[in-house]
């Protein structure tokens, strides 16, 4: 029963058999009362045409005609007087008593009878008519011989009863070396795709078959493959040159931590001590954006708190750099705020620092039964043609170009939206994030994919 359960092939088989079972069982069922329905009308209709053929040619005393018709026909024939002695008989019974109870004869019988006579040997089906004899009212018995009829009755329903199983036990064998042939190509898959490792991941599964649903499998398995693949060099070269960006402001920080220790002004000091706090802020945040990336976990609150509490953030970060934000929430309901600020932080913090001066950069949220739509705009020198086929590429050494917009893209599609650039300026440069309603599911990777 475990080997039926676990294996695909084995549940296949199962059904095909047990199908094959059912519908032959039924169909067999039905055979054999048709069978024995047509046997037993064939031998009614014999010996109903063999008594009027009979009645017709009998006299007024009983006695059988003796034309060659009457002489054919009637080969077991017997006509009971009105005391019930057989008063004629064809010569195979003569000397045989009634066939059936007088009583019964003179009644009439409707459907056959089937007799076996011991003398002669003989199987008939019988069939009795009242008949007026000789003045008074008597019987006539006609039989024909039932064995043929009942032999080849027998005979269908043995070729029936012995080919049902032969033709389930074929449709098994058949099942089994067909699924066995269709589930081999996936098999092979399995060993190919097991062979794979993620330096040779690209190349794919080298199945080939000529089967047009698993020719499709194979396809979409080694699309799918070539995006991870992308998505991981993609992921390990930013990690690679995140990493060697960190140790810049890594040493730098220890740089000035050691001047501060040497020099013994306060005031120098102090101002060290506040670049280094600065530095470190930056770093906070931007190991904080690459967490929000990878998956951390959400916060899910009221819109309006959550735009008052980022907006106060916001303004602060812009009143260090000479500038000024203006925040407008729209809408009603609540929205994640793990990946609102994943999305949102990398563009307000490229915004204000492309931001012209005394330019405030606008923030405008809405939030409706959509999801949650942002828009991020600045005035500036925008973003140059050269710049923008690379400005959601990690580290693309220009200026827009660093991190953040990719962290943010690749956090807003994590959570089933998407970001993008709605206007490269001058002077005016917008970014557009829309993210999900709270709890929607996130697209399957192929819409997602398809969508792009």
């Amino acid at each position: 029963m475990s080997v039926l359960t676990g294996s695909l092939r084995g549940r296949l088989v199962a059904v095909a058999t047990l199908t094959t079972l059912v519908v032959l069982s039924v169909g067999a069922a039905i055979a054999i009362w048709q069978v024995r329905s047509v046997t037993d009308r064939a031998l009614t209709d014999a010996v109903r045409t063999r008594l009027a053929t009979v009645r017709d040619g009998l006299t007024a005393d009983g006695q059988l005609g003796s034309s060659r018709r009457i002489q054919r026909t009637a080969t077991y024939v017997q006509v009971l007087g009105a005391t019930g002695r057989v008063v004629s008989a064809s010569p195979a019974l003569q000397d045989t008593p009634p066939l059936l109870p007088f009583a019964l004869a003179r009644a009439g019988i409707r459907h056959p009878r089937l007799l076996n006579l011991n003398q002669p040997d003989l199987d008939l089906a019988v069939l009795a008519e009242p008949q007026a004899v000789a003045g008074g009212r008597g019987a006539v018995i006609v039989a024909v011989e039932s064995q043929g009829f009942l032999d080849a009755r027998q005979q269908l329903q043995t070729v029936i009863v012995i080919g049902v199983p032969l033709i389930v036990v074929l449709t098994a064998l058949l099942t089994w070396l067909i699924t066995g042939r269709a589930l081999r190509i996936v098999t092979r898959l399995a060993e190919d795709a097991d062979a794979l490792s993620v330096s040779n991941s690209s190349r794919g599964l080298s199945i080939h078959t000529a089967d047009v649903e698993l020719s499709r499998l194979v396809a979409a398995l080694n699309r799918m493959l070539t995006r991870l693949s992308t998505h991981y060099a993609t992921n390990l070269a930013a990690a690679a040159e995140t990493t060697h960006r960190l140790r810049t402001p890594l040493a730098t920080l220890r740089a000035e931590a050691e001047l501060a220790l040497l020099d013994d002004d306060p005031q120098a000091t102090r101002v060290a001590l506040e670049r280094i706090v600065a530095d470190a802020d930056r770093l906070t945040g931007l190991v904080d954006r690459l967490l929000s990336a990878a998956g951390g976990h959400s916060d899910v609150r009221p819109a309006e708190s959550a735009c008052a509490e980022m907006g106060a953030e916001w303004r602060r970060q812009a009143e260090a750099r000479g500038c000024s934000v203006n925040v407008q929430c729209r809408g009603t309901g609540n929205t994640d705020v793990t990946l609102l600020r994943a999305v949102v932080d990398p563009l307000v913090e490229n915004a204000i620092r492309h931001s012209s001066p005394n330019k405030p950069v606008a923030i405008d949220l809405l939030i409706d039964d959509s999801g949650t739509r942002i828009s991020v705009t600045n005035q500036g020198l925008g973003v140059s043609p050269e710049v923008r086929d690379q400005l959601f590429q990690p580290w693309s050494g220009r200026p827009h170009g660093g991190i953040g917009l990719w962290l943010a893209r690749e956090a807003a599609r994590g959570g089933g939206g998407d970001l993008w650039c709605d206007s490269f300026g001058p002077p005016e440069t917008r970014f557009v994030a829309q993210l999900q309603p709270v709890g929607a599911e996130p697209p399957s990777p192929v819409a997602s994919e398809t969508a792009r």
